[in-house]
């Protein structure tokens, strides 16, 4: 249940959304046409801005490989593309890192699918012009950097975040710890540098 102090991470949501947008005006496309039809910002860098940590990279989901097709077309007119991996395209925007996620690597077609599959609650966030969506749990575990375990594709990449995102103050309890590695031992989770959704 979100706390009484609901208020206050509203007005620091708005905040947040507002420096978030500036990285939509550097874009050659628009991002989140409406919540159902995308492409959507999402993860990471809305906790970021969420938490007042500055800013991180950007990653652009597609509704489609129709979609990713004209993104990256528009992209590529106007910058370089700095590296491909199995999973993004990356380029430097003015300055700011930002990833087209391949819809290969997703293969959702909707805000809810791709929020999903990320694997922490605190990332659970997208943004299209008209909306926001995010988990049940998202804004408390937020505010409080608490890492919470939603879906896990890759032991390793979900290991190589829980770091990261400790490194930046967020906090994993024993609990989640216990279920981390319950995970991974009863399951068929690959070892391997696939990566995850972020």
């Amino acid at each position: 249940m979100i706390s009484e102090s609901l208020p206050l991470f509203a007005r620091k949501f708005s905040l947040s959304l507002g420096n978030i947008n500036k990285i939509g005006k550097l874009l050659p496309f628009d991002y989140g046409y409406g919540i159902d039809s995308g492409p959507w910002l999402c993860g990471g860098a809305i906790l970021r801005w969420f938490n007042n940590e500055g800013p991180g990279d950007f990653d652009i989901f597609c509704k489609s490989q129709k979609q990713e097709i004209l993104i990256l077309k528009s992209m590529n007119a106007k910058f370089e593309v700095g590296k491909e991996s199995n999973y993004a395209y990356t380029y430097n925007v003015y300055g700011n890192k930002v990833q087209i996620i391949k819809h290969s690597f997703h293969n959702q077609d909707s805000l809810e699918g791709i929020l999903d599959k990320i694997d922490f609650t605190i990332c659970h966030f997208g943004i299209s012009h008209e909306a926001i969506l995010f988990n049940t749990t998202t804004l408390q575990d937020a505010a409080d950097k608490k890492i919470k375990i939603h879906h896990i594709n890759n032991a390793n990449d979900t290991l190589r975040r829980i770091i990261k995102y400790t490194q930046r103050g967020y906090t994993l309890d024993y609990k989640e710890r216990l279920s981390f590695l319950q995970i991974v031992r009863n399951s068929n989770i690959p070892l391997s540098r696939e990566r995850t959704i972020q």
